[in-house]
């Protein structure tokens, strides 16, 4: 636990002349302190229940959510939501959310997990800016399909994520075009980086029912668009026939940060 900072001996409440060894015990116990790891430290085991994490800190110590406050929490249960709280010493119920604002997916927060959190006074959360996980956080998946098609191909997309690291597990998808574009369906808001828009190489790309080279754009949206390498090497949006099998034929593995 975080230490308490505690001074043996208070001259205002003496009534008759008092030993300056008690003086030296005080600054002692001050010097102690002041040299132990264990006063700086901020972790708090939580006490709560299931999707509201609470901790209490040490009698003794206050905390003031007028001004950032930083804490470690050791979470008692694993969430089942993407809204779980933390209430810290009865000051408030306040949602955890990520470093950038972003609710987490629900099971990301694991029993046994150490998170730091930062709490910030002007958005009313508590930021999670690391964890001590070093397994898969969360896994899952989601039922996709191509647009831009006759008849948009489907399959079904796994994904994992260890902290920010988001791994998806991409079906072939493949049909006949009547569109200039392509964008895959539902990737999942807790799978969306807020700012950090990224591509990632798709394996098998046909374009016109010829071999393309074709890039996934991940970014803040739902609705991931497949981007076309043209005759001059840029990538474009808008570069596929309209006509012919397009897609990309095989399983592909895409890694991206949140």
């Amino acid at each position: 636990m975080a230490g308490l900072v505690q001074l043996p001996f208070v001259f205002g409440t003496a009534t008759s002349p008092v030993s300056s060894g008690n003086l030296d015990n005080d600054f002692n116990a001050l010097a102690a302190a002041v040299n132990s790891l264990n006063t700086y430290d901020q972790f708090y085991s939580d006490v709560g229940v299931v999707n509201a994490l609470q901790v209490n800190t040490l009698a003794g110590q206050s905390v003031v959510l007028t001004s950032p406050v930083l804490l470690q929490v050791q979470v008692k249960f694993t969430t089942t939501t993407g809204s779980p709280t933390l209430q810290v010493n009865g000051l408030g119920v306040y949602p955890l959310v990520g470093p950038t604002g972003v609710a987490p997916l629900a099971g990301s927060i694991t029993a046994g997990m150490v998170i730091e959190v930062l709490f910030d006074p002007v958005a009313l959360v508590w930021r999670i800016i690391s964890n001590t996980l070093a397994s898969v956080s969360a896994q899952g998946s989601f039922l996709t399909n191509g647009s831009g098609f006759v008849s948009g191909p489907t399959g079904t997309v796994v994904w994992s994520q260890v902290g920010p690291l988001v791994m998806l597990a991409l079906p072939a998808l493949v049909g006949t075009s009547n569109f200039n574009a392509f964008n895959i369906t539902n990737l999942p808001p807790g799978l969306q980086p807020p700012t950090l828009s990224q591509n990632v190489c798709l394996a098998g790309g046909i374009n016109n029912s010829a071999p393309a080279v074709l890039v996934l754009g991940i970014s803040n949206s739902a609705t991931p668009i497949v981007n076309i390498q043209g005759s001059s090497g840029a990538f474009s949006s808008s570069g596929f026939a309209t006509s012919g099998q397009k897609g990309f034929a095989a399983c592909t593995v895409a890694y991206f940060l949140l």
